[in-house]
């Protein structure tokens, strides 16, 4: 299980989170995004947090670089210009929640995560069989906590 990871201040950064980056080395690093993956997951193979850019009025955005993790870490085609963005987001990169942004379109897109990992399980154990031990289930139990924390928060 990896570590968990926390804003700059103390909060623990979790699944459907808005949060803030601020202080990275390139431009596009910074701004609002949704976290995806938190590291909890156990189906997930990553380390840290997966995040989806945000507008600032809560829509996920289309943009073409609209992914980032956190811890940042950088991928150019010049190593010295990746150390240095590498040094410069430890230092400075600042992670932060966000209570005040709009979360309904993070909560639908949670849902529709939800609505296709059951999909794809009722699929495969119609393929299967009912004793077909699907990865989405982890996801589904995954992305379900997640969503019944947003909603008991916005109570």
């Amino acid at each position: 299980m990896a570590e968990l990871t926390y804003d700059k201040n103390g909060n623990e950064v979790r699944c459907g989170d808005i949060v803030e980056v601020k202080g990275a080395y390139f431009k596009r690093h910074n701004g609002l995004y949704w976290v995806e993956q938190d590291g909890t997951n156990e189906s997930y193979c990553g380390t840290g947090l997966t995040m989806l850019k945000i507008c600032k009025n809560g829509k996920i955005s289309k943009a073409k670089y609209n992914i980032c993790f956190y811890p940042i870490w950088t991928c150019t085609s010049d190593r010295m210009k990746n150390a240095i963005a590498d040094e410069h987001n430890k230092e400075n990169a600042t992670i932060e929640i966000r209570h005040d942004i709009d979360n309904s379109y993070v909560k639908d897109e949670i849902k529709q995560k939800i609505e296709n990992d059951k999909s794809q399980i009722e699929y495969w154990e119609g393929r299967f069989g009912a004793d077909y031990v699907s990865p989405n289930r982890k996801d589904l139990e995954y992305f379900t906590k997640a969503l019944n924390r947003l909603e008991d928060a916005n109570k």
